[in-house]
């Protein structure tokens, strides 16, 4: 009897090690894209090339994962608020410059723009993994704000 309480702990052990072997391998497994990580940092705002205060540029620092796909949505806030989106690009893996075009919109009273003096810039990473569509469960969001001086 005692033989077989031995034998039936060790079976059990051994179904426990191998089935807890197998969660973590699931785990890991399925989880690849949930633990991916990205950063967003704003680095600047300022006038456009053209100087056109109306047009705020926002430049910011992204990293995400390699060949995923991301947008960056930005906008400045000093007395109305401009706002923007790059078009689709591809994650490098590494660090990134990203600048964003603003506009303040057309339903907004007459308004020439960001004035010299301090400005709310605020900007979102949005980044999928290829071969995916934005907008589905898969999407990460990393949002970021700042507090500058424009221009």
């Amino acid at each position: 009897m005692t033989g077989f309480r031995k034998r039936g702990m060790l079976i059990a052990a051994g179904t426990i090690a191998v089935g807890a072997g197998i969660g973590a391998a699931a785990l890991g497994a399925g989880s690849a894209h949930a633990q991916a990580s990205g950063t967003i940092a704003i680095t600047s705002v300022s006038a456009n090339s053209n100087g056109e205060p109306q047009f705020p540029q926002v430049t910011v620092s992204i990293t995400c994962p390699a060949n995923d796909r991301f947008i960056v949505d930005a906008n400045t806030i000093q007395s109305a608020t401009s706002e923007g989106s790059t078009a689709t690009a591809l994650c490098t893996g590494n660090a990134q410059t990203v600048t964003v075009n603003t506009e303040f919109p057309s339903s907004s009273p007459s308004y020439s723009g960001d004035g010299a003096g301090p400005v709310s810039v605020g900007a979102t990473l949005q980044f999928i993994p290829a071969g995916t569509n934005f907008g589905t469960s898969s999407d990460t969001y990393i949002g970021t704000t700042a507090n500058l001086t424009f221009p």
